[in-house]
């Protein structure tokens, strides 16, 4: 009966052994699978080309069930026996084994040549050792595939997102608030919306942002906020995370400022104009009034 355990194989390769184990015994307590090993390792060339099934599955590492597997079936590239031919590498021969009663009948069965075997063992441990290497590249493969086809989908939704939103800005009237100079008023009093972190510190305009989506994003779901306050409150009450974008934002107002000390002073030079030519008009008048008196 083909030993399916460990213990059970262990066993059946120290019976096969026989005077070869040297002179332990199971039974003694001392007869490990390393021991084992040893002793198979260390048999004559001549003994070594006749190891029984059990003896080859101390060598492999497993059980006897195991190695029969591995041995003879299936008939295919990667067994010893499609790879081997009796009667140098494999042979099933009349071997006496223990019976009950302990008397010995003789069975037929399979020998093996030690170093094949151990040889094809190795070939086909790295021949395996490959292929997983293989497999696990392409696993690997195909996962970062899908991973970068799902961000690809992603990224292209999320580009159709934002071309809605920009193009929903774009017909938002505030975005003219500092280019049409019927909007000055409003760019100095109108609050506007302003992204702010998680400590309050203004980072950008969230109407006319100068930081790319992707910051934006990332502020606000780190505790970032959207709070509304006028430019220049913005500009003299709040602190700023980034001086360059404060500095721009300035810049814009001293540019509104101007544009509103421009039309200031066209409306002092009209007035100023208009009153200078309005005495002219009364001494003249006042001066034809005492010839015809």
């Amino acid at each position: 009966m083909t030993a399916n355990t460990r213990q059970e194989t262990l066993i059946k390769a120290i019976t096969d052994l026989g005077k070869d184990r040297g002179g332990r015994s199971w039974n003694e307590g001392k007869f490990d699978w390393p021991t084992a090993a040893e002793a198979i390792n260390a048999l004559s060339p001549d003994r070594a080309r006749q190891l029984t099934v059990s003896m080859v599955a101390v060598l492999l590492d497993r059980s006897e069930k195991q190695a029969t597997r591995v041995l003879r079936g299936p008939p295919e590239a990667g067994s010893f026996h499609a790879e081997h031919h009796r009667p140098v590498d494999y042979n099933q021969i009349m071997k006496a084994v223990p019976a009950y009663g302990g008397k010995l009948v003789k069975r037929a069965r399979w020998v093996y040549h030690r170093d094949r075997v151990k040889a094809w063992w190795g070939s086909r441990q790295h021949l395996q050792g490959s292929k997983k290497e293989r497999r696990e590249q392409q696993l690997k493969l195909d996962r970062l595939m899908k991973e970068r086809s799902d961000l690809v989908d992603l990224l292209r939704r999320k580009s159709e997102e934002l071309a809605q939103v920009d193009r929903a800005l774009a017909d938002f009237p505030m975005l003219h608030l500092f280019v049409a100079n019927s909007t000055l008023k409003a760019a100095f009093d109108q609050p506007q919306p302003w992204i702010v972190d998680r400590a309050g510190r203004l980072r950008d305009n969230a109407w006319l942002p100068a930081s790319e989506t992707e910051e934006i994003t990332a502020l606000l779901e780190a505790g970032g906020d959207i709070e509304w306050m006028p430019l220049m409150q913005a500009l003299t009450n709040r602190a700023w995370d980034g001086e360059s974008v404060r500095e721009a934002w300035a810049n814009v107002w001293k540019a509104l400022a101007t544009r509103a000390q421009e039309a200031i002073d066209a409306v002092r030079a009209a007035a100023r104009h208009e009153r200078l030519s309005a005495p002219e008009e009364s001494v003249v008048t006042r001066g034809e009034g005492r010839k015809r008196s």
